[in-house]
C-alpha cells in the first residue's frame, strides 16, 4: 500500500468519531484583495489602487534597471479596481513609468496541419475586466464558515471558496484572425463545492470554460473539469490533507498522442507556436509538478489553530513547502521559510528563501539562499523594504533596497494612490 493511502486510512480511523465537535466561525471565502495567491495585502473597503514607479537610482546599469523593475517582489498592476463586494473588477495592465514595449511579442497560432497561420500583436495596453457570474454566487458562498482564521501571507487559498467569474477582454485585447475570420476568446472559471454531513467542504471542482472561435458555446460541461480537490479533516475540524486530481481538461493536455504540441520555433525570435502541451502541470505555490496519483497538500497547525506549514507532495517527494513563524506576542506572521523547485522567477537559481514581514503584513526583508555554489550563484541574495502608510494601514510608498544593503539610497521607489468606498 502506498504511504499516502496508509496515512489517509489512519487519519480517517482516528479522527472520524470526533468530527461532530467541529466549530466553524471564520469566513471561508477567498479574498481577492488580501491573499498571498494574488500578492495583495489590502485592508478596508478599497475602491481603486493606482501604482507607479518613481525615478530609480541613477547609477544602475541597463541590466540592473530591468532587473529592478521586473524582480522586486512589490510590483503591482498599474490600476486595480474593486467593486463594493471587494471583488476585482480590473485589473488593468497599462503602461507604467517604465516602458515595457520591449516585452511585446508576435504570436503565431497553428492548431493543426490544415490550419492557416494567424498572427496577432500584443498591444501596448491590455485591459482585462472580471465579471462575476451570478449575484447569488457571492451571497451563497459568503455564508460558509470554517475553523480557519486567515493570515497574510499564509498560502491558504486552496482551503477557501472561490467565486465564479468570467474574464471579459477589453476592446484593445488580443485580436485573432484566421482565414479572414475574427476569432473570439472566452474564459469562464466555475467553482462547484460538495459538503459533508456537518456542512464542511469535502470537494472542490474547478472548471475552466476556455473557448476560442468564431461561434462560442459557453456551456460548462464535465469536459471542462480541470481539477478536483478532496478535503480530509482532523478531530479539530482542520484540513490536514487535500488531494489534487486532474480533471478531463488537464488529462487532455497530458495526452501523448495529441497533435497540439508546444514547440518553440527557433528559426525566428519573434514568433512561437501556441498549442496544447502533451503534459499539463499542476502550478501552485510558485512552482509546478506533474499530476501523479498521490499529488496532495499537507497542512500543520499550532495549538492556536494557525497554519504553521503547508507542503505540496507529488509522488512521495516534497515539491514545495512553506513554514510560518508567528510573532510571540502579536497575532501576525513574522517569518516565512520557503522551499520550492522553481521558487520564483525573481530568484530562479535559488530554491530556498526566508521572508520577514512587519505587523501590517508587508514584506520587509527577503533572503534567497542557493542550495549549492554554482557558476552564477556565489552568495545569498538579500532585499530590504521600508514603507509609508495611509490611515488604513495600506502602504502608499515603498523604498526598495535591492543591492544587499538598506543603508544607501533605495534602488527603486514605488508609490500607490488608494481610493476607498465611503
Amino acid at each position: 500500500m502506498k504511504p499516502f493511502l496508509k496515512f489517509l486510512l489512519s487519519l480517517l480511523f482516528f479522527s472520524a468519531p470526533i468530527y461532530s465537535q467541529t466549530t466553524q466561525k471564520y469566513s471561508g471565502l477567498y479574498s481577492y484583495k488580501h491573499n498571498s495567491n494574488n500578492y495583495l495585502n489590502l485592508k478596508d473597503s478599497v475602491k481603486t489602487v493606482y501604482f507607479k514607479f518613481k525615478k530609480p537610482k541613477a547609477c544602475l546599469t541597463e541590466e540592473e534597471l530591468e532587473a529592478a523593475y521586473t524582480n522586486n517582489l512589490i510590483r503591482n498592476d498599474s490600476v486595480i479596481n474593486f467593486d463594493k463586494f471587494q471583488r476585482i473588477t480590473g485589473p488593468a495592465y497599462n503602461r507604467m513609468d517604465y516602458d515595457f514595449s520591449s516585452f511585446e511579442m508576435v504570436l503565431t497560432f497553428q492548431k493543426a496541419n490544415d490550419y492557416s497561420k494567424a498572427k496577432h500583436k500584443k498591444p501596448k495596453k491590455i485591459l482585462m475586466n472580471y465579471e462575476h457570474l451570478y449575484d447569488n454566487d457571492i451571497e451563497e458562498k459568503s455564508r460558509y464558515k470554517t475553523a480557519l482564521k486567515q493570515y497574510y501571507p499564509v498560502w491558504n487559498h486552496n482551503l477557501l471558496l472561490k467565486l465564479n467569474e468570467i474574464q471579459i477582454p477589453a476592446k484593445n485585447e488580443y485580436t485573432l484572425e484566421i482565414d479572414n475570420n475574427r476569432w473570439q476568446n472566452y474564459n469562464e472559471y466555475v467553482y462547484k463545492y460538495e459538503y459533508d454531513s456537518i456542512g464542511r467542504v469535502k470537494e472542490e471542482k474547478k472548471y475552466n470554460v476556455v473557448r476560442t472561435g468564431t461561434i462560442i458555446d459557453k456551456t460548462c460541461t464535465e469536459d471542462d473539469l480541470f481539477t478536483r480537490k478532496l478535503f480530509y479533516y482532523n478531530e479539530k475540524g482542520q484540513v490536514i490533507v487535500q488531494r489534487i486530481i486532474a480533471g478531463a481538461q488537464a488529462k487532455e493536455y497530458r495526452d501523448q498522442d495529441s497533435p497540439h504540441r508546444n514547440e518553440y520555433l527557433t528559426s525566428s525570435p519573434d514568433y512561437f507556436r501556441i498549442e496544447k502541451s502533451p503534459r499539463q502541470f499542476y502550478a501552485d505555490i510558485e512552482t509546478k509538478c506533474r499530476y501523479y496519483d498521490d499529488l496532495h497538500w499537507r497542512y500543520t497547525y499550532d495549538t492556536l489553530g494557525r497554519i504553521t506549514q503547508v507542503k505540496l507532495i507529488d509522488d512521495a517527494s516534497v515539491v514545495a513547502m512553506q513554514d510560518y513563524t508567528y510573532h510571540p506576542t502579536k497575532d501576525y506572521v513574522e517569518t516565512v521559510k520557503s522551499y520550492g523547485h522553481d521558487l520564483e522567477l525573481t530568484f530562479k537559481n535559488y530554491s530556498r528563501s526566508v521572508k520577514t514581514y512587519n505587523e501590517q503584513g508587508d514584506l520587509i526583508r527577503i533572503e534567497a539562499i542557493p542550495d549549492a555554489p554554482q557558476k552564477y550563484v556565489i552568495r545569498n541574495m538579500v532585499y530590504y523594504y521600508t514603507y509609508e502608510y495611509d490611515r488604513h494601514n495600506n502602504w502608499i510608498k515603498c523604498n526598495m533596497f535591492l543591492e544587499g544593503t538598506d543603508l544607501d539610497e533605495p534602488t527603486l521607489v514605488a508609490e500607490r494612490k488608494i481610493e476607498y468606498y465611503k
